[in-house]
């Protein structure tokens, strides 16, 4: 027969070592975590850095289109449908930050009142185009990877010609 006070010691141990190991595991689990939120600031500060670039160098912006999507494509591990979508959508979530970006910066630009008014409906037309435009390879083709991937390069096509105009336009403001 066991007496108490072993069983409670061997109870207190095993408590003491799941602590341990449940801790251990934690930290094990959020380095991998930290150098995936570092690589993905890097993606996202790729396009915006070359967006930067083409325009101050008089270059079309529109040449960093895939800067962020074909070498995610490329890599050995991202050969599924599945991870090749991820690679577009994630350069198309760039694009969309990097124009809602400009939008907010010209809307600041551009002086309170009619001219603010029309450019924010003029603007919100365009998000419908680009909706309706793009998703024509969803109504024409099958459903599948090759509308999917055709939607989203008409999406980050649209936009990337949109931030453009919008950088133009406010230039042209500055002046």
């Amino acid at each position: 027969m066991k007496r108490p006070e072993l069983k409670l010691k061997s109870t207190i141990s095993q408590i003491i070592a799941a602590t341990i190991l449940f801790f251990s595991l934690a930290v094990f689990i959020s380095i991998p975590s930290v150098q995936a939120q570092e690589q993905k600031r890097l993606n996202n500060a790729m396009i915006e850095v070359c967006v930067r670039a083409e325009a101050q160098n008089g270059r079309a912006i529109i040449d960093c289109i895939g800067r962020f999507s074909k070498p995610c494509r490329a890599r050995e591990d991202n050969k599924s449908p599945v991870m090749q979508e991820e690679c577009l959508e994630h350069e198309f979530v760039l694009w969309d930050q990097l124009l809602r970006k400009q939008v907010k910066g010209i809307k600041d630009v551009i002086q309170a009142g009619e001219a603010q008014e029309r450019f924010k409906t003029s603007h919100d037309f365009w998000v419908k185009h680009r909706q309706a435009e793009c998703r024509l390879p969803y109504i024409l083709l099958p459903p599948g990877f090759t509308s999917k991937q055709m939607g989203l390069d008409c999406a980050i096509r649209l936009t990337a010609r949109r931030l453009a105009e919008i950088k133009s336009l406010e230039r042209l403001l500055q002046k």
